[in-house]
């Protein structure tokens, strides 16, 4: 039988009190050993007892024994691995002191189904890593079992899935002149590793299947052949390569050529003119013929016409005396001018109350130099009773019957109603109405388009083109004074230039004084040579002697701009490459600068512009107007 055997040691005052109440069972010395043996069952039973005896270690003899109370530690059931174990305790009293044995029992065998099992979850094989499917795991032994109850036990063979790729299919790419090519084969998108087979059973690698770059397989494409011009060279039909840029003469890439071969230099002659402008001198004598290239409106050409004069006899007191100027060079046609001269005897004895007229002068046409521009005199009105025949062209004039031309004296035709046209205008409508050398506007006509989306396009003697909408007409209005002027302009001087500068400026008075009531837009002539460039309106306030941001507009084709109104006052015109209202990201139209104007003086007040803004701002306006000396 086991036994358990505890020994105490008492020393001193402590181990003399315990003998003495001892005394009756045995004799210990002043250092005796107290031993307590227990005495285990072999084999373990819930119902077990357990014997003891105490006795002095120096002498051996036995002071007491008996059985004690069994105390069960721990009670471990048997699992897949280990039998079942039990702990128990036995333990005694002896004078005060607790003294304690115990003992492990292992009873019975592994129990082969006492599994403690954990699922597994499924995973997919990667390319580097191998799967599973899903499973139970016993934490204890490892074992592994298809189902949770462990009632069937599987290999790890029979749940693993083997590595695997995810392949892809890489076509065959042919080399170019700038790119590798290479021949078919399959890709892992996951490892990116190369394989000869679908399978990704063959693994290959990526020089096996690279194609080196073939620099004579470009992709070609023509380029037409280009005339040089005045601003821009030319070149020769060729091949480019879109892909490396390089040039070749031939379709097929055979015969690699140079830029430079191909490069056709600037054609100083091959200029894109505008259509040219004629200007006669104040006797006929001369006609030059000038025009503007379209490209650069620096490049200018011009010639003087060879002159011969022809009469026509036409109704026996004058004749019609006809200018022809022939031109050599390319882009100039024949122009013909006429004007009526009276024979003075016949006058006197066939009609001696016929007064003769000025001489007809021709058409007006636009400035031709752009750059200094020098307006034309303002000629001083031809007589009514030569108007017919200023408006007639030479040919006509050639052809027509000498009753077509009316006699002074004549009783001249009641002149019309301009305005009725508007009686019967209706949504949607423009009317256009020459004033002639009237300029206010009736109160009762801006009342019959008040409201109505009628375009009402005022033209002007001097040129200027007023164009007033009937949806913008509010309130009551009044008779309106829709004339312009160029020379009477109440600016000061040091206000202009405070904002000008060095740029052009132009400015304009409005005989009318304040609201129109209604939004007009004034289309004003500043020259061809300007087109792309911004003509930028400033009002002047005479209260803060400043001039004030109003409205921009791009220069036309044509030369003009539209420049939108709503008050009558004093006002300038900027003509520069931007806008001019604060903006900062506008892209400026004009290819070329602005060419350096001259500063606004005292002496030309209105203008930097070469000479008087008058001329500049209506010469190109009053084409085909018979008060001026240009024709075209």
């Amino acid at each position: 039988m086991d036994k358990k055997t505890i020994r105490k040691r008492k020393r001193g005052f402590a181990a003399l009190l315990l003998s003495a109440a001892l005394a009756v069972q045995c004799s210990l010395s002043a250092f005796a050993e107290i031993v307590c043996n227990f005495d285990f069952p072999e084999d373990y039973s819930d119902e077990m007892s357990v014997s003891y005896y105490w006795h002095d270690s120096d002498d051996l003899s036995t002071n007491g024994s008996g059985n004690v109370e069994v105390t069960k530690l721990s009670d471990t059931p048997a699992t897949c691995t280990s039998a079942r174990i039990v702990t128990v305790e036995a333990s005694d009293n002896i004078s005060g002191q607790t003294y304690k044995g115990s003992k492990t029992y292992t009873i019975g065998d592994p129990d082969p189904n006492a599994h403690s099992l954990t699922p597994v979850a499924a995973k997919a094989a990667t390319c580097t890593e191998k799967g599973n499917t899903a499973h139970y795991k016993c934490t204890v032994c490892s074992k592994l079992f298809s189902d949770e109850a462990g009632t069937t036990e599987i290999t790890a063979e029979s749940i693993e899935k083997p590595i695997a790729h995810i392949i892809t299919e890489v076509a065959a790419k042919a080399a170019t002149c700038t790119e590798k090519g290479n021949t078919a084969h399959y890709k892992c998108t996951r490892c990116s590793k190369l394989f000869s087979d679908a399978a990704g059973t063959t693994e290959i690698t990526a020089a096996s299947v690279e194609i080196p770059i073939d620099p004579t397989k470009h992709s070609l494409t023509p380029v037409a052949a280009k005339t040089a011009t005045c601003t821009e060279k030319g070149n020769t039909a060729h091949y480019k390569c879109t892909r490396c840029s390089k040039l070749f003469s031939d379709a097929a890439g055979t015969t690699e050529i140079t830029a430079a071969s191909v490069e056709i230099p600037i054609d100083p002659d091959n200029h894109d003119w505008y259509d040219a402008m004629y200007e006669w001198s104040d006797d006929f004598s001369t006609c030059t013929a000038t025009h503007v290239c379209k490209r650069d409106t620096h490049h200018t050409e011009s010639e003087n016409g060879s002159i011969t004069v022809s009469e026509t006899p036409s109704n026996g007191q004058s004749v019609v005396r006809v200018y022809t100027a022939d031109f050599t060079k390319p882009g100039f046609t024949t122009q013909k001018a006429g004007k009526i001269i009276y024979d003075e005897e016949q006058a006197q004895t066939k009609r001696t109350d016929i007064e003769p007229p000025e001489p007809i002068a021709p058409a007006a046409v636009a400035e031709t130099t752009p750059a200094a521009y020098i307006p034309p005199a303002m000629p001083a009105e031809t007589p009514a009773a030569t108007t017919a025949a200023e408006t007639t062209t030479a040919a006509e004039t050639e052809d027509s019957d000498a009753d077509t031309l009316t006699p002074a004296d004549e009783e001249p035709p009641e002149e019309e109603d301009k305005f009725a046209v508007v009686d019967n205008a209706e949504e949607g409508d423009t009317i256009t109405v020459s004033m002639g050398d009237d300029t206010v506007l009736p109160a009762e006509v801006l009342d019959a388009i008040k409201g109505k989306d009628i375009d009402l396009v005022i033209e002007l003697e001097n040129g200027v083109t007023w164009t007033i909408n009937g949806t913008s007409i509010k309130g009551d209005v009044s008779d309106i004074d829709l004339n312009v002027s160029f020379d009477d302009s109440g600016i000061p001087v040091d206000v202009i230039n405070k904002v000008t500068g060095e740029r052009y400026a132009i400015t304009i008075h409005l005989d009318y004084d304040g609201e129109f009531g209604f939004e007009a837009v004034m289309n004003i002539d500043l020259q061809k040579k300007n087109a792309g460039y911004y003509a930028n309106l400033f009002y002047y306030n005479p209260q803060t002697n400043e001039l004030e941001f109003v409205s921009w507009d791009i220069i036309s084709e044509d030369g003009t701009a539209d420049l939108l109104f709503t008050h009558a006052s004093d006002y300038t015109i900027i003509i520069d490459d931007k806008p001019l209202d604060g903006s900062a990201d506008e892209t400026a139209a004009a290819a070329d600068e602005v060419p350096d104007p001259e500063p606004v003086t005292e002496e030309n007040p209105n203008t930097g512009l070469t000479g008087s803004c008058l001329g500049f701002l209506v010469s190109a306006a009053v084409i085909a107007l018979s008060r001026k000396r240009r024709t075209r």
